[in-house]
């Protein structure tokens, strides 16, 4: 019985998942797991949606980190994607703290001019602004008969009236990346001494630094067009930053400096007075019993009962700084800084040791930029220490699970605020016996090839967080009925029952789930008898990866182990048993056997995904090579052929 995992980002139990998207994880759940294999080639420029042929960025920055941005862009449509794409250009902007003008716009066809009318431009707020918060403006561009062929033109002035952490300016440019660049000249004049950090292959850029009286003066130009997007069949293929074209400039070595007002205004909220509903959560946890991680679990779920999340890092004065304790208890909602550093303050009150750290929660782990910056960070989460233990808990997430590490938090660097000062650490991935699924069923085959299966699925530690709380979200027969067609994949049930379990709870653990199905077509038949499918889809992946054409790395997921044992009642091999089988790298291991219990015939086998990561110089070097020799002589596409044993 397939009892592995392919989690997509939709998937994860977060409290922004809303009722389709944990159906569609119901839907998937049951899919083979693990790599999915990286098809990727780099596109042909001549098949981007749009060339960018012009784009001049001019900055002057001032020494508070303040700046003033003036843009000129020229956008040829080149396929309807990018037609709709950038045929109307949005902006997005925080207007308390700065100011967006759009100085002209204009669309070019055939040698005609069609300019936007200053009327149709919109400038307005953003619907979702909440008290609290500042308010977020968005300006519309719609482009005046935008065809494919057409030349999309504007020039827009950025007026940036204060900097998130004071003093310090931060920036990075990646041309080529979302559409073709034919040109890119960007000129930054800067009133604090500039570092600068190019990435480009081949020489793609030109670059000069240099001091113009007390302004720090850098400009870069492409020297050649651009574009570096992968031709992408799978959705965990992707380019590493190390391997694209940009221009970082940051005005620090480090936050240290920079980001000391807001560490000092972290500190200020959190040693504050709890109010009300949050000394009340505290004394239930100062008073609470059992292990540590338990108590913590409860903690955040009570949280989470009574403070709504709304949405990740939403500014409020400008920058990075939460909103006091009292303005969140009595708004009842808050994003991740408020959640967190709301957690943080309650668990101190405790007399836990407990610190905010800013992380960036992505699908994949992403590879730091090798200069300062705020925007390598987009969230905040609590740091706690307790008898040796460090915890990473997530106060946004909708399931609480404090003994793992949530999988957009694992193997990403965190930036933690402690005791009034930064410090850089990394969040580990978890260890494969973190997260087991397990499978065990008992098949009893027709002579058409159906089965009728009895089968109990086990899911431990961290594979438990997938279907922890889904009854939330989905009513419970739709639950099972998609259990059911995940362990039937995709032939069509005759009929099946699944055991109830817990589906409400929001706090992680160990479930088991019993399940009767009946299958149709679960057998192959063969002029010889009928035969069991020994499908191992999680390693077929590994080995149609193209080491010579394939070009990104490749995010298999967390570290995990998947075990099944099938019985086959009363039945017995026809032919050779095959010996045991195993296959060992250093990203999986993996073995199966067949073997004779002297009533049934019994096929177990187990996959230990041991790196989240496959990189492309991982793909072209020979322990890759001797993994995909293993599999395709391991782990092909057999079938065990088998006759009950009254027959002999």
């Amino acid at each position: 019985m397939n009892v592995s995992f392919r989690i997509p980002r939709e998937m994860a139990p977060r409290s922004t998942a809303g009722p389709s998207a944990c159906l569609f994880l119901l839907a998937l759940v049951f899919a083979a797991l693990a790599p999915q294999p990286a098809f990727a080639r780099f596109n042909l420029a001549g098949d981007a949606p749009a060339t960018l042929t012009r784009d001049a960025v001019t900055i002057e920055v001032a020494r508070d980190g303040s700046f003033v941005e003036e843009e000129i862009r020229e956008i040829l449509i080149r396929n309807e994607s990018g037609r709709q794409s950038a045929g109307t250009m949005g902006i997005v902007y925080n207007a308390r703290v700065s100011k967006v003008e759009v100085l002209s716009a204009e669309t070019v066809l055939d040698g005609k001019t069609f300019p936007v009318p200053p009327e149709a431009i919109e400038d307005k707020p953003i619907a979702t602004n909440l008290p609290g918060f500042d308010e977020h403006a968005r300006i519309t561009v719609p482009y005046t008969g935008v065809q494919v062929g057409s030349r999309v033109r504007i020039r827009k002035k950025t007026t940036q009236r204060e900097a998130a952490f004071p003093g310090h300016y931060s920036r990075a440019f990646f041309p080529g990346i979302d559409f073709a660049c034919e040109h890119f000249d960007l000129t930054i004049r800067s009133k604090r001494p500039l570092r600068v950090a190019v990435n480009g292959p081949d020489d793609l850029f030109g670059v000069e630094h240099f001091m113009d009286g007390d302004v720090d003066t850098l400009r870069v130009k492409l020297r050649k067009p651009s574009y570096r997007q992968l031709v992408e069949e799978q959705r965990y293929s992707y380019m590493p930053v190390t391997r694209l074209p940009y221009v970082q400039v940051s005005t620090d070595d480090s936050l240290d400096v920079p980001a000391a007002p807001v560490v000092a205004a972290y500190e200020k909220i959190l040693s504050g007075p709890l109010p009300p509903l949050f000394e009340e959560q505290a004394k239930a946890f100062a008073e609470s019993g059992g292990p540590f991680p338990d108590r913590l679990d409860a903690l955040t779920s009570s949280f989470l009962r009574r403070i709504r999340y709304f949405g990740d890092w939403r500014p409020r004065n400008g920058g990075y700084v939460p909103r006091a304790l009292a303005d969140i208890a009595s708004s009842q909602y808050g994003d991740c800084k408020d959640m967190s550093t709301a957690v943080a303050a309650i668990l101190r009150k405790s007399g836990v040791r407990a610190d905010i750290a800013w992380i960036n929660r992505n699908p994949i782990p992403p590879d730091p930029l090798p200069l300062a910056t705020p925007d390598a960070y987009n969230h905040a989460i609590v740091r706690i220490v307790q008898d040796g233990s460090t915890y990473w808990v997530d106060p946004t997430n909708n399931v609480s699970f404090a003994r793992g590490i949530p999988n957009d938090l694992a193997g990403r660097d965190a930036l933690v605020l402690g005791a009034g000062k930064l410090r850089k650490e990394h969040v580990p991935f978890p260890p494969p016996d973190a997260g087991v699924s397990r499978g065990t069923g008992t098949y009893v085959f027709a002579p058409d090839g159906n089965a009728k299966i009895t089968a109990r699925l086990e899911l431990l530690g961290q594979q438990a967080v997938w279907l922890t709380g889904v009854g939330r979200y989905a009513a419970p027969e739709t639950v099972k009925f998609a259990i059911l067609r995940g362990i039937s994949e995709g032939r069509r049930v005759v009929s099946g029952t699944v055991g109830d379990f817990d589906m409400l709870s929001p706090v992680v653990r160990d479930l088991s789930i019993d399940v009767t199905i009946e299958v149709e077509g679960a057998a192959i038949r063969t002029t010889a008898g009928l035969a069991y499918r020994l499908e191992h889809n999680s390693l077929k992946s590994f080995a149609v990866i193209d080491p010579e054409k394939d070009q990104g790395d490749l995010y298999l997921g967390l570290p995990s182990i998947t075990e099944s044992v099938d019985r086959i009642a009363g039945s017995r091999l026809v032919g050779k048993n095959p010996a045991p089988c195993r296959v060992s790298s250093p990203w999986v291991d993996a073995s199966w056997e067949a073997r004779d219990d002297g009533d049934s015939l019994l096929v177990s086998s187990r996959v230990t995904l041991k790196k989240p990561l496959l990189t492309h110089s991982e793909i072209a070097g020979q322990a890759f090579a001797d993994l995909q020799k293993g599999i395709r002589q391991c782990f092909g596409d057999y079938a065990l052929v088998f006759e009950p044993r009254t027959e002999r």
